[in-house]
Parts: structure tokens; sequence; C-alpha cells
């Protein structure tokens, strides 16, 4: 997010403006980015046809009204806005991603479509977290000020290979970028478990002490501990940062650390390399999303094609 270029703002065609315009503005102006707000309505009827030019100029001047509200005194010299309004019959999310692959954005934001019980994220949000290719973030409406706001980035120390390490990198990265930019100091959250210390436990063959499953536990933790410090060392993050290094699944200690702590944006990454080619949204980050109620900042790793094809 802080290197974007090329940011997509997805408007929700609320009439109002909304926190999610009010971030992809001050970003763009911070960044010198390009900015385009989208906004895709369903097909119209065929017999209103005829209506499709003066509803999409309608639409477009609402937005560009609630661009102007919140763009008062914009430097003149920053890159234009440009408002972009279509209609057709494919979904609205898969048109955003459609967009993205065509004008090479870099960053996608848009306010988060409430949901009644208040955790997790619609068909429309989570078609973007599966599928869009570049980094996503989904806002909530903040309970507190920006400066007071809580941010907790996950990352996993152990890795499979580069691209799942250049990931967890780059997490660290977003989240040092944002802390400063709020000037805020982010909570870095990893987690770590040894699944067969009941096992040892019951086993017969322990001999020694050296043996004993709270001394395997301890140097599984001390080891997981190591490779997060080097982690961190290799982004170079330079702000100040809370360490957590949690015992438990991921997908279950990670929401509860959002509630418990009243986490207000959460930086992690969405999907997990499958034995063929591509990428799928994991299993793990799957059941994280359904159990948060909080804004969202969701990186892919790099490489990562979408499903969705161009037209």
């Amino acid at each position: 997010m802080h290197n974007a270029r090329n940011i997509l703002y997805v408007s929700n065609d609320s009439g109002d403006p909304t926190e999610g315009m009010k971030q992809a503005l001050a970003l763009a102006a911070l960044n010198g980015a390009e900015l385009t707000v989208l906004l895709v309505y369903p097909e119209l009827p065929k017999g209103s046809r005829h209506l499709v030019p003066r509803f999409e100029e309608f639409i477009a001047a609402r937005l560009r009204d609630s661009v102007d509200s919140f763009s008062a005194g914009r430097n003149p010299d920053e890159a234009p806005i440009s408002i972009v309004v279509e209609g057709g019959s494919k979904p609205p999310a898969i048109r955003a991603i459609h967009r993205v692959l065509q004008a090479g954005h870099d960053l996608v934001i848009k306010d988060a479509e409430p949901k009644a019980e208040g955790r997790g994220f619609r068909a429309a949000d989570m078609t973007l977290l599966r599928k869009c290719p570049c980094t996503l973030w989904l806002i909530r409406p903040p309970l507190r000020a920006y400066e007071e706001m809580h941010i907790a980035v996950a990352v996993d120390s152990e890795f499979r290979d580069e691209t799942e390490r250049d990931l967890s990198i780059r997490l660290l990265r977003v989240a040092d970028a944002l802390g400063k930019r709020l000037q805020v100091e982010p909570t870095l959250l990893c987690c770590w478990d040894y699944e067969f210390e009941e096992y040892l436990q019951k086993s017969p063959w322990l001999g020694s002490v050296d043996d004993h499953p709270a001394n395997t536990v301890s140097s599984v933790e001390h080891h997981h501990r190591i490779a997060l410090d080097a982690l961190i060392a290799a982004s170079g993050m330079q702000g100040i940062c809370h360490v957590r290094h949690l015992r438990g699944r991921p997908d279950a200690v990670i929401p509860l650390f959002v509630d418990r702590d009243s986490v207000d944006i959460l930086i992690m990454g969405t999907v997990a390399r499958t034995g063929i080619s591509g990428f799928i949204i994991g299993n793990t980050a799957e059941n994280i999303l359904e159990e948060i109620s909080c804004s969202l900042v969701a990186l892919k790793p790099e490489g990562f094609v979408s499903p969705v094809k161009v037209r």
C-alpha cells in the first residue's frame, strides 16, 4: 500500500462520501498515485436501455460531488481522479477485477459490505479476496480516530518456499508503513504450536530428561521465535512493533486476539499454494475471515494469477 501508484476505489453507490473514499483520496495524495473511482451497476432492462447515457451521467456527477467534498484544496498538480461508471450482466466484483487486469491497478480499496451478524464478509467482498490479483483494503466504519487505532499483522515464520517468505516480508512492510502513516505502533501476530506434544506425553519410550515433552515444546517455540526475529530483520521494519508470539492454530487464536484486543485493521495474506498450478484461498485464511469484524488489508503472493480472464 505504501508504494501503490495506481489505485482503484470501488464505490458502493451510497450517495454519500464514505470512509473508503476518504482513505483512497488520502493515500493517492500521499503516494502521488493515480486514482480511479469505479461504480458498477446491474444491466438495465431492455426497455430502459435508452436511459443508459443519462443514468451514467447522473451517477458520475454524484460520484464527482462525493470526491470533491473530500478533496477541497487538493493540489492541482496531483494526478487527476478518473470517474468510471459501467453496467453489465457480470457480477460487480468480477467487473472490478476486469478493471484491475486491464488498467494494472496495484491496490483496490472498497467499503466492506455490512453483514447482519457483523462478522465475516459478504459474497462480493469474498470474490475480491479470492480472485483479485492485487492488494485489497476492505474498510469498515472506524470506531475511533485513526491515530488511536490498533493495527495487527499476521505472519507465518515457517514457509515452504521463497514465495511464502516474501509474502510475510511484504506484510510486515505494509504494517510498518501503515503504522507510520497513522502514527500508531502495530502488533505483529505469529502463531506456533507442537501438535505431537500429547502423543509424546503418552509415549512409553521416553527415556531421558532431554526427551521430556516440555523440553521438546520449549525447543520448538525457541526455534520458531528465532525464525520470526530473522523475518522481522529481513523486512527492514523501522517503526516500533509489539510482537505477540501466540501458541495455537492461527484460525483459532487470531480471531480471539482481534476481538479481545479490539483490533481495528488486520493485515494478512489470503491465499495458499496448491499442489497444482496457481493459488487458492487457504482454509486457515478463510476461517479467520469468517470470524473477524474489523477492516482488512489482504495481500496475495507474488506470482498470483487471477482465475478471472480479461474480456
